[in-house]
């Protein structure tokens, strides 16, 4: 398994950014469970009821076992807020 070719984990499809205090979405992989449901550019409020201290905490919040759910609140730049219910699978990067 060549790590150029990618990499293979069980979660909803995000990839995360640290922006001051603030952790973003920075893309959503196509196909995945996240795939037009969250947005790119979306604050992470809590996962599962929790607020994680840094980016390591927010993904071990939101991965886990493939079928199992998280429970995402979103805030977005426009004021939007919302609270997203996605059901975990296994997410194949491609680099």
């Amino acid at each position: 398994h060549h790590a150029s070719r990618g990499y293979v984990y069980s979660g909803i499809g995000v990839e995360l950014e640290q922006r001051a205090d603030q952790y973003v979405v920075r893309r959503v992989f196509a196909g995945s469970p996240a795939d037009g449901v969250v947005q790119p550019g979306a604050v992470l409020v809590r996962a599962n009821g929790y607020r994680a201290q840094d980016l390591g905490g927010w993904t071990g919040l939101i991965r886990g076992e493939p079928g199992t759910t998280v429970e995402l609140e979103l805030a977005y730049h426009c004021g939007g807020h919302e609270t997203v219910t996605l059901k975990r699978d296994t997410i194949r990067v491609r680099r």
